[in-house]
């Protein structure tokens, strides 16, 4: 997300504590009135969350595959995450379009998603306005705060869902105006039941319309989808066509850029071993020795500390010997995950 956008978000929720918060401290005190309008924006997100799940589960008569529900996630089994969560705070009303991820599979037409897609908008600002409805009834009578605070609190939120213009983040505005249902989909790193064919074939077809970002998302999860569904096959020309553009833009993504380009090549090499395909080996050979090149002559802007460049060398050789003799790296897990944040279950490709 932009830094601009969190500025903006960081404000508006910001003010919708305030719009709770000033009508209750003469009467409860600055601790407990900053309190109490937390939790009853609590409380209308959760109501409103309960009932966005039981409008799409009639409209839809299919289980849910993915769910949060704060401080909950649901992807087969429900875990209690509320630290993971706070890193991931856009997720938390936007992971119901996925579910779609079924009718996708099942190769439903664009059409019929828009539709699907435009009933889960209209129902999430239905049940938001219910469940502001809701709170306001049960506690209009106990505590300060007129249908005037309960309105501008539902305005404020639905101008929230409207915000969202990062794949992290599937606002309407993304997922309705935009068309972009696809590529977010495609992007979601945990998802596991889309077909490498359909992830091929989605890139063959926009590989050069996508962003740096968008595009190693997916080819990754192109790389994740062959190691758990143990083809006899890959693509190799998808191979060819995406790698020189990600490779290309490794100088004005920035480092962190260039280490997830690793982890990228590395799947590719451990593809080759896997499947003993020698072009595979050799491509992640290729841009593995260039990576080399480049961290021992300081090619980045703004330069890499020394130590951190040494390691990345060390690691980067010890995968290469590999490649040259075939075989699967020994603690293989450091190859192929970085320290990312998860709240689902991730995706796990490599096997022992």
């Amino acid at each position: 997300m932009k830094d601009d956008q969190k500025y903006l978000l960081a404000g508006l929720y910001s003010l919708l504590v305030a719009i709770f918060y000033f009508p209750l401290i003469e009467s409860k005190g600055i601790f407990v009135s900053i309190l109490m309008a937390v939790l009853l924006l609590y409380l209308i997100y959760f109501i409103a969350t309960v009932i966005h799940i039981v409008i799409i589960k009639f409209i839809r008569k299919k289980s849910f595959k993915y769910l949060v529900l704060y401080p909950f996630t649901y992807d087969g089994s429900w875990r209690f995450q509320p630290i993971n969560l706070l890193y991931f705070p856009e997720m938390v009303r936007d992971v119901i379009p996925i579910n779609l991820v079924q009718e996708y599979c099942q190769g439903q037409p664009y059409g019929l998603l828009k539709k699907m897609l435009k009933r889960i908008r209209l129902s999430r600002e239905i049940a938001l306005l219910l469940a502001t409805i809701i709170v306001y009834f049960f506690t209009h009578r106990i505590l300060p705060l007129s249908v005037f605070t309960f309105m501008f609190s539902y305005i404020l939120l639905f101008v929230q869902s409207y915000l969202g213009s990062n794949t992290a983040w599937i606002g309407n505005r993304r997922l309705i105006i935009d068309d972009e249902f696809e590529k977010i989909l495609l992007s979601k790193s945990y998802i596991k039941e889309i077909s490498s064919a359909r992830y091929s074939e989605y890139l063959t077809c926009e590989y050069k319309n996508l962003t740096p970002i968008i595009l190693i998302a997916i080819f990754e999860n192109l790389l994740d989808s062959y190691l758990l569904q143990n083809q006899s096959e890959v693509d190799l020309d998808i191979f060819y066509k995406v790698l020189p553009l990600l490779y290309k833009e490794k100088y004005t993504m920035g480092f962190n850029y260039f280490v997830s380009l690793n982890y990228l090549l590395y799947k590719v090499g451990f593809l080759g071993i896997i499947y003993d395909n020698e072009a595979l080996r050799d491509l992640s050979k290729q841009y593995l020795n260039k990576n080399i090149s480049e961290l021992q002559d300081g090619s980045f802007e703004g330069g890499i500390q020394d130590a951190v460049a040494s390691k990345q060398i060390v690691v980067i050789n010890e995968f290469i010997a590999c490649l040259n003799s075939r075989c699967v790296p020994s603690q293989y897990d450091r190859f192929f995950y970085k320290d990312r944040l998860y709240i689902f279950s991730r995706k796990s490709p490599i096997k022992g």
